[in-house]
Parts: C-alpha cells; structure tokens; sequence
C-alpha cells in the first residue's frame, strides 16, 4: 500500500480530519518515516502493515493478547495480585479498575499487566492531581499503546479532553483502538496550527491526535497535565528535548509525569538517561521515586516474576515555563 500526502488520489477534506477521515489519512501515511523516529522505532516499525483495515506486525507497541481463552484469563487474573495489592492505596482504585476491565473487553484482549499498570497510573495520578482531571480539562498523552490510556482517561473522567501525540504507525494505532472503545468519541487529525486551533474550539471533539512530528503544536494546547509512559527512553535526546521545550511553553501551568526506564541503550548505540532529560532546578517536583509498578514483570515459567534490565523511575512534577534559550538548544549545547 502507498502512503504519500501527494498522491492524487487521496481526496481529503481541509484538516483537522475527523473520526474516519483521521484514520484514512495516517493509513496513506504509514509507508513515510517519522523524522524524529529513533533506532528503536525504527527496527519495530520494521513489520508494521494496515491493510483493508487489518493491523498486522506490530511490534513494541507493548502487550496484547486476545480473550480467546478463558484459562488465559484466569491466569493472569492471579498473576496480577501483587500489583492488585499496590492499588489499594489509592481512593479510586477499584472505579478506574472496572474501568480498565471494560476498555480490554472492547478492545478483545486479555486484561494484562499493561492495562493494570495503566489503571494503577490513572488512580495515582487521581490521587495527586484530581484537579487536572476534572470537565474541561485537556490531558496530553505522549507515546501512548493500543490507545489505552486515552480511554481510561476518557472513560473514567468525563468532560476532559485528550490530546494524543504519537509516532504515526503508533498513532494510527491510537486511534483505531479507541474508536473500539468509544465508537462515538469524535477525533480529530490536526496537521497545523488552524487545524488545531479548530478542533480544540470544537467541544465536541474528545481526542486530538498529532504525529509526533508535529509536537511543536503542544505549545499551543491549554494541558493541565502531560503524560509519557515507557517511551521517551525510546526517543533520542534530541526528540525528548523538544518535547519538554513544547510542554514548558504552553499557554498555562502544566503538570507531567514522566514514567520511564534511568538508563537504555538503543539499538544505534544511543544512551537515554532519565537524569540527563531536559529538568529544571525550577520545576517543582512533587513525586519522584523508582515506579512501584514498574520493576517487575510476570511469565507464565518460573521464576514467574522477574526484574526488568534495569530501574523504572517515575517524577510527578509542575514544570517551569520556558524563558530564555529553548530546552532544544541547552542540550545541543550540552552535548557540543
């Protein structure tokens, strides 16, 4: 399948794209590199195909595994209860567990680890940040997996908005799974400022979705909160600098909890530090300590719990607004 936004053939109307409109434009996308996609993505996106609406070879996208098999279930169901204790800490634990139940469901997939931790990160944040949280709120969501995150965000506090800022495959994956979920969501493709200055005056628009690419125009989103997952240690420090030069400079405070691996080596030889992210002594951090959550990993063999290579660290913090040289150009000067 050719994806090219030259190609004749594709009739699209002027963005922002909607819903269906979204989905076909990134499908004509998929065979075009992301500019700022690292070695890792590059080697995982290696087997990716969409084809007549079939998603094949996705790799590092994180787990999924089918429901077809009852004893599936019930295995990880008691795989799980380790991490099921950690949830009882917090107040709304078990609503945004439910939850979490009902997005794999319609996503016809088994509720494993992934899914728990995702509602684990939602009742944490609930938890520190409820504010951020509540109607009219917008959250961005950088590098998130099969969407899932999105919608227990979108499920479990309504009236919020969620921008999702992805690689394109990744995105388009985005979108396609929550469309599962919440078929009656509206979702927006934006490609420019017009575009996005659009949908986020449409208030019927529930998630916005940029190509990683495009994460320039996180500077003109009005966040409360910013979420990365597991992926910014995928990204280059060149690509997490952006990201951070983008959030400090939004239009109002904005919170991000940032979740990923101290330490990992990409597949060109790149070191990714969490240390080494663009921080500032003026950021207030309000959390900041290895990721409970995210230690360790269960298998169906023994030992049926293992560490992961090395240390997950998670920081919770409001960060200063940019002033003075970009976030961009400090490590660029760092790095000379």
């Amino acid at each position: 399948m050719k994806s090219s936004r030259a190609d004749p053939a594709f009739s699209l109307p002027t963005p922002p794209y909607f819903d269906r409109d979204a989905i076909d434009y990134l499908a004509r996308c998929v065979d075009q590199e992301d500019a700022g996609a690292s070695a890792h993505w590059r080697e995982m996106h290696g087997t990716f195909r969409y084809i007549d609406g079939e998603l094949t070879g996705l790799r590092g996208f994180g787990t999924y595994t089918d429901r077809s098999h009852w004893a599936r279930n019930l295995a990880h169901r008691a795989l799980q209860q380790p991490w099921r204790r950690m949830g009882r800490g917090f107040p709304d634990f078990a609503r945004i567990e439910e939850i979490a139940h009902t997005v794999a469901r319609r996503q016809d997939r088994v509720y494993d680890l992934d899914v728990l931790r995702q509602a684990l990160t939602m009742a944490y944040l609930q938890s520190h940040l409820p504010a951020a949280l509540t109607a009219g709120r917008i959250v961005v969501v950088i590098g998130d997996g099969y969407g899932t995150l999105s919608s227990i965000l979108l499920m479990a506090n309504p009236g919020i908005r969620v921008v999702a800022v992805n690689l394109v495959k990744t995105l388009l994956v985005d979108l396609v799974f929550v469309a599962k979920v919440l078929p009656h969501a509206r979702q927006a493709l934006v490609t420019d400022s017009a575009s996005l200055a659009t949908a986020l005056a449409d208030c019927d628009t529930q998630m916005i979705a940029l190509r990683a690419d495009d994460s320039a125009l996180l500077r003109a989103v009005p966040a409360s909160l910013a979420i990365n997952i597991a992926s910014m240690q995928e990204m280059t420090p060149a690509t997490i600098a952006g990201y951070f030069e983008a959030l400090r400079s939004t239009p109002g405070p904005l919170a991000f909890y940032c979740c990923n691996r101290e330490a990992k080596v990409l597949p060109d030889g790149v070191v990714v530090k969490f240390s080494e992210y663009p921080w500032r002594a003026d950021d207030r951090v309000m959390d900041d300590a290895l990721c409970p959550w995210h230690q360790q990993y269960y298998s169906a063999r023994l030992p049926f719990v293992r560490s992961y290579d090395g240390p997950i660290r998670h920081r919770l913090a409001l960060l200063a607004h940019e002033r003075g040289a970009s976030a961009a150009e400090s490590m660029a000067e760092r790095d000379r």
